[in-house]
């Protein structure tokens, strides 16, 4: 409660160079019992692995795998999850869920009168194929939400030269499925390119099932375009508004 978690690093992020393969939970890595966050920020926490052993890149600010998690009145800001691959096809990789991923083991969620901004997922490879998505919040469960900001959020995924694979990308906003009241999904991108892959790209904000009342999903965008940097993310024109995407899931 009232608490600030900021500027935390994780993985080649704090200094350890190419050892690290995994990196997770750059504010807060929840296991076991109930998690609540109430009036408290989480900003600019960093996740990342790079080459060569790098493969995952996951919750920037949180990810909790316990019982319960509740969020109340909270600010989840600038925090990232970013993975630099030089891996081949065939091989499990994934950037996911730059803001927070609630993960499989948690039995019930709900995010109240929070904002989650500004938080992105990005993956490269030099060897291999991409995939990044949920740049905001992730949910593996149902989820309720009410009277929540989930916006400027993005993803970023890309085949860099010297790759033959494919990149894919979505969920700018996060994937997300329950009951959704009085909530903003807004101004959130996907940005997908490949080297000489095939590019996917879809869902500036995924909801597979649930309802969704007094809330609104507007402003998202979806480019797929060559010559993308991380840094020119944030200016990228709109290519596609609001579409929706295939559920992936880290194995």
């Amino acid at each position: 409660m009232r608490t600030s978690v900021s500027h935390n690093r994780v993985g080649t992020a704090a200094g350890l160079g190419a050892v690290a393969s995994d990196a997770e939970g750059g504010a807060i890595r929840h296991y076991a019992g109930d998690l609540t966050i109430k009036d408290s920020t989480l900003a600019d926490n960093q996740v990342s692995a790079t080459a060569p052993n790098g493969r995952y890149a996951d919750g920037g600010a949180i990810l909790a795998s316990g019982h319960t998690v509740t969020m109340s009145r909270d600010v989840v800001d600038g925090n990232s999850a970013a993975l630099d691959a030089a891996l081949p096809d065939g091989i499990d990789m994934l950037a996911i869920a730059g803001g927070v991923h609630l993960a499989g083991g948690i039995t019930a969620a709900t995010v109240r009168g929070s904002t989650i901004s500004r938080n992105y997922a990005r993956m490269t490879n030099t060897a291999g194929y991409t995939t990044a998505f949920s740049g905001g919040l992730h949910a593996d469960l149902p989820v309720t939400l009410i009277d929540d900001d989930i916006s400027h959020n993005s993803i970023l995924s890309v085949t860099l030269p010297g790759s033959p694979g494919s990149a894919q990308g979505d969920s700018g906003a996060g994937e997300l499925s329950g009951s959704i009241t009085g909530t903003r999904l807004t101004g959130n991108t996907v940005a997908v390119r490949s080297a000489a892959g095939d590019v996917t790209i879809g869902g500036g904000a995924t909801i597979f099932w649930g309802t969704m009342t007094n809330s609104l999903v507007s402003n998202n965008r979806l480019l797929a375009a060559p010559a993308l940097t991380a840094r020119s993310l944030s200016s990228v024109p709109a290519s596609k508004p609001n579409a929706a995407s295939r559920s992936r899931t880290r194995t």
